[in-house]
């Protein structure tokens, strides 16, 4: 049963790297010791309830083995729904990424979002400037997480096929040393 429960809590971070180590610290043992407690404390009633003489022991040990399996099949099936609902939400902001790197494109706008705080300063408004003129424009956000990654990466891979037609072969090179140039100085 806790490998089932442990399990389910991939479910619930999908579509985060699977990481055991990270999904054990994760779980949260008081209610699923509280829980396991309770269906012992249950089929301990129901043994007490339905035993008849001498047979307690077998009767406990059929209501442990009958809740335990009806609890896992519940885990199972909760899992199985909270993993098809991530996974349309997945499903959607693909959707969306395939829109906005086609509107971008569309626009001359192609965006790259990075992660953290801008703290501008004249290096970064060069850098931005040299960027624009090879049509990237770049936006900050303080929140990035794996699967924000994973869409950031799909964005640059349907947009990679427009910079290189728009800027020509070898364009990431010439930019690169622009900005190196540019930082030197």
């Amino acid at each position: 049963m806790w490998a089932i429960i442990i399990s389910s809590y991939y479910a619930f971070n999908y579509p985060q790297t699977f990481k055991i180590t990270a999904l054990i610290k994760q779980a949260e043992w008081k209610p699923l010791l509280l829980l396991y407690l309770a269906l012992l404390l249950l089929a301990l009633t129901l043994a007490f309830a339905i035993s008849r003489k001498g047979v307690f022991t077998k009767t406990f040990l059929k209501a442990v083995c009958i809740l335990q399996s009806a609890a896992i099949l519940f885990f199972i099936i909760y899992g199985l729904i909270v993993l098809y609902k991530i996974n349309q939400q997945y499903g959607e902001l693909i959707r969306a990424t395939e829109k906005r790197a086609e509107n971008d494109i569309k626009r001359d706008a192609v965006t790259f979002i990075s992660d953290g705080l801008p703290l501008y300063d004249s290096i970064d408004l060069k850098r931005d400037s040299i960027m624009e003129r090879y049509g990237i424009h770049t936006a900050f956000y303080c929140t990035i997480d794996n699967s924000s990654e994973k869409y950031n990466a799909y964005y640059k891979q349907l947009t990679k096929a427009y910079l290189n037609k728009r800027n020509g072969k070898g364009w990431k090179e010439r930019m690169q040393k622009e900005l190196e140039a540019y930082k030197r100085q």
